[in-house]
């Protein structure tokens, strides 16, 4: 996926599950969850430049980040909302990332295989792979905004 369609599928995906663990949630907190989000559905691709969908395309670093993002969020009073739409976003873009022909190596550094969802949609640049990113995070969105079971 593009960066546009992961930010959009990994902010879609932070609503809709955060609404659904905080059916209270107001208004105000979207913007936490949009940049909570947003920044993990990216996080990933810091690794592009070296050992890309390896280094932190995996499940390892996914816990890692995260973790040391929710114990920073504790020291500095950063509400937990972020942090939790940040493991969502990282998520969403590792899950994402699966549906292409190349896959991630889930388990790296412990096996280099590269791993793929039962859904192949194509390569990461393919228009299809980015549209279904685009319209799940955008029907995600809405959803958990309106609050629709």
């Amino acid at each position: 996926m593009n960066r546009a369609a992961h930010i959009i599928l990994g902010v879609g995906v932070s609503i809709f599950i955060i609404s659904r663990l905080f059916p209270t949630l107001q208004a105000i907190q979207i913007p936490l969850i949009v940049l909570g989000g947003g920044i993990g559905s990216v996080f990933p691709d810091l690794d592009r430049r070296r050992g890309h969908r390896k280094i932190l395309h995996n499940i390892f670093f996914l816990v890692f980040f995260s973790s040391l993002f929710f114990i920073a969020s504790l020291y500095l009073k950063i509400p937990m909302i972020i942090p939790t739409s940040f493991f969502l976003g990282y998520l969403s873009h590792l899950l994402g990332d699966m549906m292409t022909y190349r896959g991630v190596a889930l388990l790296y550094p412990f096996k280099s295989n590269y791993y793929r969802s039962p859904l192949v949609i194509g390569r990461s640049e393919d228009l299809g792979v980015n549209v279904l990113g685009i319209v799940l995070g955008v029907i995600l969105m809405f959803f958990g905004i309106t609050g629709s079971r």
